[in-house]
């Protein structure tokens, strides 16, 4: 699957979740969070071989995988869908990003 595909894919799921979710440790977002860091560390392997990876890319990676975090007053999410959205829309046109065709 190449990477622009996948990033998609994480945020429609995100996007469908409801919105208030209690923090569930086992849930949707932490096993996306936890994609998008094993994402990471692959984009971080590819960068070290000079394969060049946009850095909308890494930070939007980067919120997805914190997006699971809850905030501790309330047992809730942290993040919202606006908060998700802020960061998509932040990529722009994910094809003209250097790196999302790569595959993985």
């Amino acid at each position: 699957m190449k990477l622009k595909q996948q990033i998609t894919n994480f945020y429609q799921v995100l996007k469908a979740l409801p919105d208030n979710e209690e923090y569930n440790s086992e849930g949707v977002r932490n096993a996306i969070s936890v994609k998008a860091d094993g994402l990471l560390q692959i984009l971080d392997d590819n960068d070290k071989h000079g394969i060049e990876v946009d850095e909308k890319i890494f930070s939007f990676l980067s919120f997805v995988k914190g997006y699971d975090l809850p905030r501790f007053e309330d047992n809730y999410y942290l993040f919202t869908k606006e908060d998700l959205e802020r960061e998509y829309k932040r990529l722009g046109n994910i094809t003209l990003l250097s790196g999302s065709e790569i595959d993985y």
